[in-house]
């Protein structure tokens, strides 16, 4: 099994810099948690609490990926240029792992980010669920 060791108060950050993720076959074995300080073996317990943790940090810390949508909560790319393409590419392989590890995490994606990644087209329709201003029609 893959290994992370992470302090709880930053897991994405630890996450981020730790190199292992670049190794693809360990990608594929069950992730194991440890986090510094803390004693217990991980049954499952803590690698829910560290997918947790980082889903909480990636969404609403201070890494400035995404931004929340004041109405839908739901949360987009920043297109500001702190934001850098292997960032996003970490935020993958942490979904990855998470679906892999049966790990269930709230991304708060609008449906047509899911769309994209289906291959259906999408119009406004989709556009207008992420960002409802773009469904009203100006009087």
């Amino acid at each position: 099994s893959s290994s992370s060791r992470s302090t709880s108060s930053n897991s994405a950050t630890t996450a981020c810099n730790n190199n292992s993720y670049k190794n693809m076959t360990c990608l594929k074995k069950p992730l194991k948690v440890i986090f510094y300080g803390e004693p217990g073996v991980d049954a499952g317990g803590v690698t829910k609490e560290f997918f947790h943790k980082i889903t909480q940090e990636i969404v609403t810390g201070d890494l400035g990926l995404f931004l929340i949508h004041q109405d839908t909560q739901q949360i987009w790319f920043n297109t500001l240029p702190v934001c850098r393409e292997w960032e996003y590419m970490v935020v993958g392989v942490i979904i990855g792992l998470a679906i892999y590890n049966q790990v269930i995490c709230n991304f708060p994606f609008p449906m047509v980010i899911f769309a994209k990644l289906l291959g259906v087209e999408v119009g406004f329709e989709y556009l207008g669920s992420a960002f409802p201003e773009l469904k009203q029609v100006p009087s």
